[in-house]
C-alpha cells in the first residue's frame, strides 16, 4: 500500500497552515467529522450556478467576486479534508475508497 502523506504546508497561507496543524490536536471522532465535511448545500448550489454562468460568460463583477470567494472556501475545505484523512491514516484507520466517500456525501 502506498504511503499517504499529509499535504505540504509550505505553500499555504499562514492562517490556513495554523488551521491544518491544529487538526493534529483533534481526537479521532473530530477528525472523521472534518474528513466527511462538505460545503453547505446552499453554497454548493450557488457554486454550481456561478460556474455555469462563468462558462456562459455572463458573470457580473459581484458574481466573479462571489465565485472567487466560494472557490477559496472549497479549496480550504479540500485541504482540511485531505489533512484529516492523512492524519487518520497515520493513526491506523483504514480510509474509505473514493466511491465510499462520494456515497457519504
Amino acid at each position: 500500500m502506498d504511503a499517504i502523506v499529509p499535504p505540504s504546508l509550505d505553500d499555504v497561507p499562514a492562517d490556513l497552515r495554523d488551521d491544518l496543524r491544529g487538526l493534529q490536536l483533534l481526537d479521532d471522532d473530530a477528525l472523521w467529522a472534518v474528513a466527511r465535511s462538505r460545503l453547505a448545500s446552499t453554497q454548493q448550489v450557488r457554486l454550481e450556478v456561478l460556474l455555469a454562468r462563468h462558462s456562459a460568460g455572463v458573470l457580473t463583477e459581484a458574481e466573479e467576486e462571489e465565485l472567487a470567494r466560494l472557490g477559496e472556501e472549497t479549496d480550504r475545505l479540500t485541504l482540511r479534508k485531505a489533512q484529516a484523512y492523512a492524519l487518520l491514516h497515520q493513526r491506523g484507520f483504514p480510509l474509505p475508497s473514493l466511491d465510499e466517500q462520494v456515497q457519504q456525501s
